[in-house]
């Protein structure tokens, strides 16, 4: 067995330690006139493993104090993600961020995004 096909079989391994199977939707923006506008969305399913990136940090807002908690998503390397993605998880709305492309040998073995909880 290649080390990219071993990298790969571990990180399907990771994700079905505690998969969660998410319904992500892509906006489709077109260009009108020099303005984009969302003219509908895409939507795909991706099983992922989602895990906590940080302990949460509180921060001080003009309200008060309020916790801050930072998620990443483990995903398969031919999972079709994108930055800007939204999904809802228990009655959150999230938003995919950066997406860290693991690669191996100049093959991908794994896909690593940040989430921000959006409201």
């Amino acid at each position: 067995m290649s080390t990219v096909a071993a990298l790969r079989r571990v990180t399907a391994q990771s994700i079905n330690r505690n998969p969660v199977d998410l319904e992500l939707t892509r906006p489709i923006m077109t260009d009108s006139r020099g303005a984009k506008r969302k003219t509908g969305e895409q939507t795909r399913y991706v099983t992922v493993r989602m895990y906590r990136l940080r302990e949460p940090e509180a921060t001080v807002a003009e309200p008060g104090e309020k916790e801050v908690r930072q998620y990443g998503l483990l995903a398969r390397y031919d999972a079709d993600i994108a930055e800007n993605d939204e999904f809802t998880r228990d009655g959150v709305k999230y938003k995919v961020g950066p997406i860290d492309v693991r690669r191996y040998d100049g093959e991908i073995v794994a896909l690593h995004c940040e989430v921000a909880r959006i409201r």
